[in-house]
Parts: C-alpha cells; sequence; structure tokens
C-alpha cells in the first residue's frame, strides 16, 4: 500500500514530533503553547525577540537534516532524519525545570516508538543530550541552563513511492 505524500515525508516527520510531544497532557501543561516555537507552520519567524521568565520552559524542535539510504534493499529506501530538541528552562537550578523535562519528553519518545500516525516513520529516539549555560537576551540580562537532545526518525519507504508520475 502506497503512502500519502502530498505532503512530503520530512514535514510529516517534523509534525508528528510535535504531535507526538503535544498528545502527552504533561507536556503541555510544562510547555505553554507560546513557549513551543515550531519551525514549521505559518508563523515566519517564530523565535521571541526577548523572553521573560513566563516564556520558559521554552521548546523547539530544529530540524538538522541526516542521510538517505537508497540500497537499504531491493524494495525500500531508509531516511533517517534528525532533529534538535531544544530546551531553554529559564533557571541555573537543573533541577527545576531542566532535568524533569529533559526526562519527561525522553519517556515521551520511548513510548511512542511505535508511530501510529505514520506508517513509514518506524520510530524516535533520543540518540544524546548537550547541556550548556546560556547567557540570555531578556530584560535584564541572566544566566539559564540550556539542553540539546537530538532526536533521531528513522523512516523506511517503499521505492514504489519516489517514483515520479
Amino acid at each position: 500500500m502506497a503512502n500519502d505524500f502530498t505532503t512530503d515525508p520530512f514535514t510529516q516527520m517534523h509534525l508528528e514530533l510535535w504531535n507526538i510531544l503535544e498528545a502527552n497532557a504533561d507536556f503541555t501543561a510544562t510547555v505553554n503553547p507560546g513557549n513551543r516555537i515550531k519551525y514549521i507552520g505559518t508563523n515566519e519567524n517564530p523565535k521571541k525577540k526577548e523572553r521573560m521568565v513566563a516564556d520558559t520552559p521554552e521548546v523547539t524542535i530544529v530540524p538538522q537534516g541526516g542521510p538517505i539510504d537508497y540500497h537499504i534493499s531491493s524494495h525500500s529506501v531508509q531516511i533517517t532524519r534528525l532533529f534538535t530538541l531544544v530546551i531553554q528552562s529559564g533557571s541555573l537550578r537543573t533541577s527545576v525545570q531542566l532535568y524533569p523535562l529533559e526526562w519527561l519528553i525522553t519517556k515521551i519518545l520511548f513510548n511512542a516508538s511505535d508511530t501510529e500516525n505514520l506508517s513509514f516513520v518506524k520510530r524516535f529516539r533520543v540518540l544524546d543530550a548537550a547541556l550548556s549555560r546560556d547567557e540570555v537576551e531578556t530584560l535584564g540580562s541572566r544566566r539559564e541552563w540550556s539542553s540539546s537532545l537530538t532526536v533521531e526518525a528513522i523512516a523506511v519507504i517503499p521505492k514504489t513511492d519516489l517514483t515520479i508520475s
């Protein structure tokens, strides 16, 4: 059965990652809608110029690309798409918003390994996390911890879906 690629698979994977996160009540209770910075959709420049304390935690999904293997099998192509999921905590206390949100996202993605909404996506998984202390440009600068989770999406697409009509 052919997939529906009226919307390209890259956009579908990016949207599905947001859908997985936003389907979780704990995530939506922790990260306000205005603090979910989406580089997909209608807002040309979704990043806030200045963040206030109420603008945290902030979560952004940044697409990073990834390899495409045309020869995974005689019938399929494997597309690996990497995303960096950035958490801006708003605090120098890692246990306040950073670690709890990192842990929540890790659990959400672990439990979403069978991505039923996109049959061609085999899994989303966290590959690693990098932490940093950042100087925040706000009204009165401050420092905070941020985390960058590298999330991998693996898609296997039948070669019949690659034909051009």
